[in-house]
């Protein structure tokens, strides 16, 4: 026996968008589709599908048996169904109208009146599920049991798995509000547990697979599939966020109507409210290239699945109108992304590429010495050739890093040093090598502001100096491998090639970190905002942090500072408002390099002198003592916020006073033991105050249009500071020995304490975008 579904001739489908799109290619299967939409590309999308598209919605629905409205609210449903109603006027009747917006059952009772007064029938059929779940939605109807009839014959097979009459005109559109009440609801709170555990220290994908798997009432089918996706920031587009906070209004009123208290419907609603208010788009990428659903257009964004990148903040979508927008919202998100901490680590790999050249050539000077025969001169000038490069690439560096970008600056510089380090393993003779070592000192000099700049511009206000303190460990962790390598290509090749072996070697740690970054990092939003332009900070904003970006540039908005001279940039430097933080970041900066670069760099030549010329020995002495770097750097940067750069600065040039006095009185007398203490105690010192400040100081001070110049001019002082110690040391420690090396030293921190005494300056308390730019005479 025949069904409906067999006698149908024509199916009409009246929006084509988020869901009418995936309905309409779904009954094109099966039947003679003919569609409208007012977006021409959701038109043109429907017809790759089949389907007969139209002008106009009456056009669609002439002839149709059933006609489906897939619409976006209830003022375009009752248009809609108007224009029908008049452009038909007769043709209405015998006709079914199966209504799969979500609206409020107000309107459906007087659209259903204006069509069933002409002689056709009504259902509102919303449908619960979701666009890429077309085929196995369910229809929740309201209308006569013969309109639901068809609707089930017609559906079923194509766009459904299952029709469920709920009552009268009006009930359908009541399960599906109440519905999508609770979806919302559980969305939030599921969002807000998740970030919880993310706050608490869980690993977020963890807590959900356990609480999923549990059995726990707390579980339902939304958790199961929202909550790992939010635990792995993954949003994929899936619904409207203006179209849910719309469901949410129409449900919340309808509690209202009912004279009903429903406070947790009010807070869905403001939420998303506040969202819509924010922004709109949270993502505008279609889930799935091989999806037959519509992609989405500007016409239909689609939201992040199940509005869980809106609801993991309180503003899931921000607008923006100036370059500050942008930064505050970096400033001020909560807690950052995965994205943006593996950003800020794979920036910080140009500290571990420079640590590691530094102590593989200390552990090699020894060979390279007696493979050259090296005096103390020629020793001394290639150990601080490369500071004399990396001063001349920090000068030069720091002003290109803020007027060509972060990403471009810190790309071409590994490039660089990754050439120069295989070259310099394979140099024919001194002179080559020097030249090689130079060019890696530029690398180094001109990556240090590119990549301290970059950490600074993506971590929030609270955790900046945390992140950007970290690249301390990260030195001693580079220092520990270098030492590590060393050990076994010691004693599986012997002494004689020792030192070609560790600085070739050095390109390695460099093209990993190279290819890391081309693989992950891009521009610094900060940087873009200020010189690139809202849109493509908007773009970087929304890859990195999950969220909508709405640009509506302000009046006046756009000023270019990238065009700025260099030398006004560092001229600036020195006005009144920035003479203060300059010279306190130039003297810690200076400093801590003068007394680590003239002690750490030779720690495998003082272990010599503690334990003798046995290399195994010095390698395993110089990996202990830089073991306590790790701890001092790790420590320090976890207490940054709590203690502030000046404090930790301070205490660490205490310890280092301490140990250098001790040395210089005690180290004739003292056991080797004690000695070798003494020295790791400077190395934890150095790792927990001064070392990491005199970088970080500098990154935190400026502004963004300032941040590269100020950080490279401090890295300049850090090279002069390293080239004396350098060149000193060596010179000191043949003249006056260790115990009168140490005593020379002890002025350097001692300077340094002075200093943070005197300058009272902690950008960790300022608001340093703020400050205006200072007047620079031409």
């Amino acid at each position: 026996m025949p069904t409906t579904a067999d006698r149908i001739g024509k199916v009409a489908v009246i929006g084509l968008g988020a869901m009418g799109g995936p309905a309409s290619a779904a009954l094109a299967a099966r039947y003679p589709v003919h569609g409208y939409d007012p977006v021409p590309a959701a038109r043109d999308r429907a017809a790759g599908y089949g389907v007969t598209v139209h002008d106009s919605a009456a056009g669609a629905a002439q002839g149709a048996e059933l006609i489906f409205l897939s619409l976006p609210t209830p003022d375009v449903v009752r248009a809609v169904i108007a224009d029908l109603v008049a452009d038909l006027g007769a043709g209405i009747a015998r006709r079914t109208v199966a209504d799969l917006s979500t609206i409020d059952p107000g309107t459906a009772r007087d659209v259903a009146e204006s069509i069933t007064a002409r002689g056709g029938h009504y259902a509102d059929s919303p449908i619960l599920g979701r666009p890429t779940a077309c085929g196995g939605w369910t229809l929740v109807c309201g209308g006569a049991e013969s309109a639901v009839a068809m609707i089930t014959d017609v559906a079923v097979g194509t766009i459904a798995k299952a029709v469920h009459r709920i009552g009268d005109v009006g009930a359908g559109a009541t399960l599906k509000l109440l519905n999508n009440l609770m979806f919302g609801a559980i969305n939030m709170i599921t969002a807000e547990i998740v970030s919880l555990a993310e706050q608490a220290g869980l690993d977020a994908g963890r807590f959900t697979s356990v609480i999923a798997d549990s059995g726990a009432a707390s579980v339902s089918g939304l958790f199961r599939d929202i909550a790992p996706r939010m635990a792995a920031h993954s949003y994929d587009p899936a619904f409207a966020i203006k179209l849910l906070a719309k469901d949410v209004r129409l449900g919340s009123e309808l509690a209202r109507e009912l004279d009903r208290s429903a406070p947790m419907a009010e807070l869905v609603r403001t939420i998303t409210e506040r969202a819509v208010a924010g922004g709109s788009v949270i993502s505008t990428r279609p889930r799935s290239s091989s999806s037959t659903a519509p992609k989405p257009t500007d016409q239909h964004p689609l939201i992040s699945t199940d509005l869980t990148g809106a609801l993991r903040m309180s503003s899931p979508a921000i607008t923006v109108r100036t370059p500050r927008d942008i930064i505050d919202y970096v400033n001020d998100h909560p807690t950052g992304t995965g994205r943006t901490r593996l950003l800020a680590i794979i920036a910080l790999g140009g500290v571990f590429v420079d640590a590691y050249d530094f102590t593989s050539l200390g552990l090699g000077i020894g060979s390279l010495t007696k493979q050259w025969g090296l005096g103390a001169v020629r020793v001394g000038l290639l150990t601080s050739v490369m500071a004399f490069g990396a001063l001349v690439g920090a000068l030069v560096g720091g002003p290109l890093v803020d007027r060509l970008g972060r990403y471009k600056i810190f790309i071409l510089d590994l490039i660089l040093f990754v050439v120069a380090a295989v070259a310099a393993g394979l140099s024919p003779n001194y002179g080559f090598l020097v030249v090689c070592r130079f060019f890696l000192g530029v690398g180094v000099g001109i990556d240090m502001p590119a990549s301290f700049s970059f950490v600074a511009e993506f971590t929030n206000r609270r955790r900046k100096g945390n992140f950007v303190n970290f690249w301390q460990a990260m030195w001693y962790i580079a220092v520990c491998a270098a030492a590590a390598i060393a050990l076994p290509i010691f004693l599986g090749a012997g002494a004689a090639n020792l030192w070609r072996w560790l600085v070739g070697l050095g390109a390695v740690p460099a093209l990993v970190v190279l290819l890391l970054r081309l693989r992950f990092t891009e521009e610094s939003p900060m940087w873009a905002a200020h010189n690139l332009g809202l849109g493509e900070a908007a773009r970087i904003l929304e890859s990195s942090y999950h969220v909508s970006v709405d640009v509506q540039p302000a009046a006046g908005d756009g000023a270019d500072h990238g065009a700025e001279a260099a030398w006004r940039r560092t001229k600036e430097l020195f006005t009144s408002h920035y003479r203060r933080r300059t010279a306190l970041a130039s003297i810690i900066s200076g400093t801590q390099a003068a007394q680590y670069f003239a002690v750490g760099f030779y720690i495998p030549t003082v272990a010599a002198v503690l334990f003798g010329d046995d290399l195994t020995d010095t390698i395993l002495a110089t990996l202990i003592i830089n073991l306590f770097g790790i701890v001092g750097g790790v420590l320090q940067s976890l207490v940054t916020g709590r203690l502030g750069m000046r404090l930790l600065a301070g205490i660490g040039y205490v310890l280092i006073i301490v140990c250098t006095v001790s040395l210089a009185f005690g180290s004739d007398s003292i056991s080797v033991w004690i000695s070798t203490g003494l020295v790791a105690l400077f190395v934890l010192g150095q790792s927990f105050g001064p070392g990491p400040q005199g970088k970080t100081m500098a990154a935190l001070s400026y502004p963004t249009r300032l941040r590269g110049t100020g950080t490279g001019w401090a890295e300049s002082m850090s090279r002069v500071g390293s080239i004396l110690g350098f060149y000193i040391f060596p010179l000191l420690l043949a003249s006056v020995g260790l115990a009168g090396t140490m005593g020379w030293l002890t002025i350097i921190p001692a300077v340094g304490l002075l200093a943070v005494l005197l300058i009272k300056w902690n950008p960790l308390t300022a608001e340093v975008e703020d400050e205006p730019q200072e007047a620079i005479t031409r």
